[in-house]
């Protein structure tokens, strides 16, 4: 693999989950140098689905409704909100 898509962290809940989903796994540092950090889950998985990249971070609802274009997928079977930013963590705001 030599290259990898995510949301922009700084922008989208997406993109904390993969950050948060690869500290604990220790792939954190083995793929800092590929990773790519893009605008939007749509835009990662158009970006795999071209070829562009070779895999990319997106929500579950956007792998189904394109995965006749993609090769295959590694679904998160660990916590339901792998990011402590979600929708519970802005409802306390």
């Amino acid at each position: 693999m030599k290259s990898v898509a995510a949301p922009d962290a700084r922008a989208s809940v997406y993109g904390r989950a993969a950050a948060a989903w690869l500290k604990p796994t220790g792939l954190e540092a083995k793929v800092a140098p590929k990773f790519n950090a893009v605008s939007t889950v749509p835009q990662v998985f158009s970006y795999v689905a071209t070829g562009n990249m070779d895999a990319g971070f997106v929500n579950l609802l956007a792998w189904r409704a394109g995965k006749d274009k993609v090769g295959g997928h590694f679904e998160n079977q660990g916590r339901k909100r792998p990011c402590p930013h979600g929708r519970k963590a802005r409802r306390r705001r």
